[in-house]
């Protein structure tokens, strides 16, 4: 029994490591953070929620690409030519959030902002946005309106790595070609600073942030494990940000390491 219960461990161990150990030696999320009362009962609904709507939807859907890679590597010129015909005129909001309260869905995830950077919501921070498109409103808006009108919570990804902004250091994955500029470390957080502050205080409730792209500044060993992080994320400023504004929010970090403080689950 006690071999089995050393065995047991020693596993534990080993695996603890090779997932947990490497990609966060910068960050450790916001040390310290109680929880709310807010966020506490937040975190008891999506324990029994179990059944959400994750919508992944941006400009390269002119393209018919996958969201997250259409950018990677591409000419930023073509690219930004989207913008000129990007038009969905019949997108309903209301049908959407309707389609998930019918099904039994009790949350939506929206993609607030993927890898190529293009906003879906009315940002003042950059011009890479739905509003400068023919179609010229904001689908954050609207969603956000059916989702308080018909009961259903929402949830925002936003991406952390960025395949588009001159600010952005280049990470693992290729930017795209033709960016001009250099990259600004603090500028880029702080950019992403200011468009979490206008989610968080111009659009209702949100009940979750859902962040993606932590990788992406992880070094990559020979072995195929992950090394140290090449750039911290100043995740302590970012969840305290987050926390200030709407403190039931929950935070999510697609970073597949152990939870950091801060943070109310990991998904995989």
């Amino acid at each position: 029994m006690k071999t089995g219960i050393i065995t047991f461990c020693s596993l534990y161990l080993l695996i603890s490591t090779f997932c947990f150990g490497q990609g966060n030696d910068l960050d450790k999320g916001q040390v310290g953070y109680v929880p709310t009362k807010e966020n506490l009962e937040n975190r008891e609904w999506f324990r029994d929620a179990h059944f959400g709507m994750f919508i992944h939807w941006g400009i390269s859907s002119v393209l018919g690409k996958e969201i997250g890679w259409a950018l990677s590597g591409q000419d930023i010129d073509k690219y930004r030519e989207n913008i000129h015909v990007f038009n969905p005129q019949k997108f309903d909001a209301a049908a959407v959030v309707k389609l998930a309260k019918d099904s039994g869905m009790k949350y939506i995830t929206f993609t607030t902002r993927h890898h190529d950077s293009f906003s879906m919501f009315n940002t003042k921070y950059s011009d890479w946005n739905i509003m400068n498109t023919p179609y010229g409103k904001d689908v954050l808006k609207q969603l956000s309106d059916e989702c308080q009108k018909q009961g259903i919570r929402l949830f925002c990804y936003y991406s952390l790595n960025d395949f588009y902004r001159a600010d952005y250091c280049q990470g693992n994955v290729k930017k795209a070609t033709g960016i001009e500029g250099e990259c600004n470390w603090d500028e880029y957080i702080q950019f992403m600073k200011n468009q979490l502050t206008e989610i968080l205080t111009n659009y209702g409730p949100i009940y979750g942030i859902w962040f993606d792209g932590h990788w992406d500044q992880v070094q990559k060993l020979p072995n195929g494990r992950s090394g140290n992080q090449k750039r911290k994320w100043h995740y302590d400023e970012i969840y305290k940000l987050i926390h200030d504004l709407q403190p039931g929010c929950m935070i999510v970090n697609n970073h597949h390491l152990a939870v950091f403080p801060g943070e109310d689950f990991q998904t995989f």
